[in-house]
């Protein structure tokens, strides 16, 4: 096992101890809210909730390479990913969604379970939710299916500073007709954001996996990655809309896939612009 793997084992180790720990706490303290903006930064997920009985409806897009600049309109020319997605609060902790990218005709279903979140009087330092998911590319000759799991931790610093850890494994399911093995993958994803004011914030997201080499070898001639997944964004918050415009290496809206890294090279001048809106509504 490598350094990296039995730190992440260790990390993952701690935030179980963490939500034991939650459990067996008898007193009720306030909780913080709003650490995040939103229960998504670009495409990672957080532990913000997504309480009972409300939807959230998601439409996100991401335009095509924008390093030639004015000549392409910075990608608006040369086609774009886009995502549909819905989210529904089942409880005030418990979130299912779905949702479908036109990149190789993705489907994703997902849960969301929060597990306890950061008290004021710091008697619980941080939230932690455990997210599940699956993903299923259809696109004839490109078919590829991913069961994602991921632990999320996140912690809100003052009024304006929130960090997010989120340790995650995703199974590669096999493609005999692709020649695609069976692959596990592993990684830690990163998230920050600065809030400008109660309606603005700044974020920053970073999904770093191990073992790029063989990932690229189990591609089946696909292009291979050289990159993991980095991107910063905008955020505006107002009335139950959530509108954010973002700078990404990766061209992907589905949220497995855009885990597996891209191969845009920031230092050559290639970058995707992009943005995310999403609206609350309640069936109450």
């Amino acid at each position: 096992m490598s350094i990296i793997g039995a730190k992440m084992i260790k990390l993952v180790i701690l935030l179980l101890g963490l939500a034991i720990a939650a459990a067996q706490t008898e007193s009720v303290s306030e909780t913080v809210k709003s650490t995040f903006l939103s229960n998504r930064l670009i495409n990672m997920h957080t532990s913000e909730p997504l309480y009972a009985k409300t939807f959230e409806f998601r439409i996100g897009h991401r335009f095509a390479d924008a390093k030639n600049g004015f000549d392409d309109m910075f990608g608006l020319d040369n086609g774009a990913t886009m995502l549909l997605a819905l989210d529904y609060g089942l409880t005030d902790d418990l979130r299912l969604g779905f949702s479908r990218s036109n990149e190789r005709k993705t489907y994703e279903f997902n849960s969301q379970y929060r597990l306890f979140s950061q008290s004021r009087d710091e008697n619980m330092p941080a939230s932690l939710s455990v997210l599940v998911a699956f993903s299923n590319s259809t696109t004839k000759y490109l078919e590829e299916k991913y069961f994602f799991s991921q632990l999320i931790a996140t912690r809100k610093f003052g009024k304006s500073f929130s960090l997010a850890l989120a340790p995650y494994y995703i199974q590669r399911f096999e493609n005999k007709e692709r020649l695609i093995g069976a692959q596990p993958i592993y990684g830690l994803a990163n998230a920050l954001e600065y809030k400008i004011n109660k309606h603005q914030a700044i974020v920053f997201e970073w999904t770093p996996f191990m073992d790029m080499k063989s990932v690229n070898q189990n591609n089946a001639g696909d292009n291979e990655v050289k990159f993991h997944s980095l991107s910063f964004g905008y955020n505006i918050e107002a009335g139950g809309h959530t509108f954010q415009i973002f700078v990404s290496n990766n061209q992907t809206a589905s949220m497995v896939r855009s885990y597996l890294g891209t191969n845009t090279d920031f230092a050559k001048g290639s970058y995707h612009f992009g943005f995310n809106l999403t609206r609350l509504f309640s069936i109450d």
